[in-house]
């Protein structure tokens, strides 16, 4: 219920920005890679990054000639390497997740001039489509979908900054950031007749992406 509510108030400071400050809004493109990972609550365990892609649109709303608010909705994979220990034994664990995510953020410019820098910081959102994982131990490897045991719904705050060309009215940009989960997304239950405990799981990563932007409206 207060996500609801946050998403219906940001829509309605989108829905002003637009008729204010339509001549500085702009609409674009954007890609990359996310390097991700997870905490996970599990003594036992080591995790390591993975690389995963991530790419999307761009809607960046003015707010004034210097501050904005930016949708990036994308497709982002996550997930992470895991090493378990059991008694004698090492366990690998691969997990990818695919997800729809939605970061609103409040971006702000630095400077003046044909390149400026700037800093953006928000809550994002997002929405599992696909989940997988493999084990690997012993020289055998099991491989399978963990949809249903992950939560459908992951959200947190996303921070970092970047810095946008001009060429003429069009913008391209290159920025990064660090996103942290604030959600527990991971239920645990059988996987491949084996039962995985419900441990306490949240996504991390930083993202670095480039895109291109158009003045909305043409």
């Amino acid at each position: 219920m207060r996500i609801n509510r946050l998403l219906i108030a940001l829509c309605m400071v989108l829905l002003i920005s637009v008729g204010v400050y339509a001549q500085n809004s702009k609409i674009g493109v954007i890609g990359g890679v996310n390097i991700a990972n997870v905490s996970i609550d599990a003594d036992s365990v080591t995790t390591s990054s993975i690389t995963g892609l991530g790419i999307g649109g761009v809607l960046d709303l003015a707010l004034s000639e210097n501050v904005s608010i930016c949708l990036e909705p994308m497709y982002l994979q996550k997930g992470t390497k895991q090493d378990m220990q059991e008694e004698i034994t090492t366990i690998n664990v691969q997990m990818k997740v695919n997800y729809i995510e939605i970061p609103i953020l409040l971006k702000i410019l630095l400077g003046s001039g044909n390149a400026k820098p700037y800093i953006m910081a928000g809550p994002t959102i997002g929405f599992v489509m696909s989940a997988n994982m493999e084990v690997s131990f012993l020289g055998m490897t099991a491989e399978g979908d963990i949809k249903d045991l992950m939560e459908s719904l992951d959200y947190g705050v996303s921070f970092g900054g970047g810095i946008g060309f001009a060429m003429g009215n069009n913008t391209f940009f290159v920025e990064a950031r660090y996103t942290m989960g604030l959600a527990d997304v991971f239920k645990g239950g059988e996987f491949q007749g084996d039962i995985i405990p419900d441990e306490e799981v949240k996504t991390k990563g930083i993202q670095i992406m480039g895109g291109f932007c158009v003045p909305l409206g043409g």
